[in-house]
């Protein structure tokens, strides 16, 4: 447990490197689910990853990664949800953004989707004008 928990501590450290690299995700990805991790070094892991949400979210590499840390719930992947949500619109036309953004939807309260419902709306239309 010690080497593994040293593990997650030094890819928090610099987690937008390890989550882009083609193959240093699958170590991150690994490192949120193992068991023999300790649940503070893979929440602190989590949150690392959950500061970089925006630039992960389009990430074809990166995506992947931080889905896993937002399915952890920890406080920072709530934040991290709910500023991804603010930007669904964008993220929903996006290859890797989408598959993100489900996975925000999916770990959201429904207040978080209320919200992010109501920035895609449209605009109202105005009224008619007057003859």
């Amino acid at each position: 447990p010690a080497a593994a928990a040293a593990v997650a501590r030094a890819l928090a450290a610099d987690p937008l490197a390890a989550c882009t690299s083609p193959h240093g995700n699958f170590v991150v990805r690994d490192v949120l689910a193992s068991e023999h991790v300790p649940e503070a070094e893979r929440h602190a892991l989590a949150d690392a990853v959950c500061l970089h949400a925006r630039a992960l979210a389009g990430d074809r590499v990166g995506s992947y990664p931080l889905q896993d840390a937002l399915a952890a719930r920890t406080p920072g992947a709530r934040a991290a949800a709910e500023d991804l949500l603010r930007h669904a619109l964008d993220l929903s036309d996006d290859a890797a953004g989408n598959h993100v953004l489900q996975t925000a939807l999916r770990h959201a309260s429904p207040a978080q989707v209320a919200a992010a419902a109501d920035t895609c709306a449209p605009p109202p239309a105005p009224p008619p004008a007057r003859p």
